[in-house]
């Protein structure tokens, strides 16, 4: 028999960054490594891996924000000039490059 769980989005192999919950600071760049469905909680719980660590707690998705749901940085629209050369000029031939 199986119990229908609520999605919240993140699966696991999906980029995560931790957001500090209360007194917690150190946040991070992580990956899901795995997932856990409590009963009790009634939520799922993420298993993360950073780099080739594992990290040993347990975050619910409140405490996640996945990477790909970042605002992305807009095309650049500022014209640069191009800079115009005419091949006029001293050239150094005594120096050794």
């Amino acid at each position: 028999m199986w119990l229908k769980v609520n999605s919240d989005g993140i699966d696991i192999g999906d980029r995560v960054e931790t957001i500090g919950a209360s007194l917690e600071r150190e946040l991070f760049v992580a990956q899901v490594w795995g997932m856990y469905y409590v009963q009790s909680k009634g939520c799922i719980l993420y298993r993360l891996r950073r780099g080739d660590t594992h990290v040993p707690r347990l975050y619910t998705a409140k405490n996640l924000r996945l990477l790909q749901d970042k605002q992305k940085v807009r095309p650049g629209d500022t014209v640069h000039p191009t800079p115009k050369w005419s091949g006029d000029g001293d050239l150094l031939e005594d120096i050794e490059l």
